[in-house]
């Protein structure tokens, strides 16, 4: 541990288990607080216990990216526990989707879908985005992964130097600039 998050409190969706476990894992090692958030209860419970015995400060909190008034208290719950100083929003519906055809989604599915991880996301942004102010965090950073050896699909969440963020409170003139920056950007750049 080099401490680059020392003294700051994450938020972590979908950190039960996968990536978000990870994600919460990584910045406890950090020196972050953690406020895991996840849908599962008790998978949350017994992953938030298992990073408390390692001697990291965690907090767990449930959350339902499919409701909204779930993700209000949540972050209501969150707020009244502190300030924050980062959001990874991970959390996304995975469970019954993968390898199917689009033509064979059910139309309930693809809506539930839609409302976790698109709706869902947004809700969470926008929720985290005061206490995000409170924390004296102007700007929210992108995460990205990509299958091995395949290129970036786009070039707007391709990781650049300074190019690859934008103003979350106030997008219109640092948002434009940083999306003609990737647009501008040759795509054999590494960045």
């Amino acid at each position: 541990m080099n401490g680059l998050l020392t003294g700051k409190r994450m938020v972590i969706t979908g950190a039960a288990r996968g990536l978000g476990f990870h994600f919460a894992k990584a910045c406890a090692e950090q020196g972050a607080d953690v406020v895991m958030c996840d849908i599962l209860q008790g998978e949350l419970a017994e992953s938030a216990h298992r990073l408390r015995e390692q001697g990291y400060r965690i907090e767990s909190q449930t959350i339902d990216l499919a409701d909204a008034s779930s993700i209000e208290e949540a972050f209501l719950a969150i707020g009244e526990r502190g300030k924050i100083d980062g959001l990874v929003n991970n959390a996304a519906m995975a469970t019954g989707v993968g390898g199917k055809n689009m033509i064979d989604y059910d139309p309930d599915l693809w809506d539930r879908v839609m409302s976790v991880n698109v709706k869902g996301t947004w809700l969470v942004t926008r929720a985290a985005v005061p206490l995000l102010r409170e924390g004296g965090r102007d700007r929210q950073r992108r995460l990205r992964y990509r299958a091995v050896g395949r290129p970036p699909a786009d070039g707007l969440c391709r990781q650049q130097r300074s190019g690859d963020r934008h103003d979350a409170l106030d997008g219109r003139e640092t948002g434009r600039k940083a999306y003609s920056d990737q647009r501008d950007r040759p795509r054999s750049d590494p960045g």
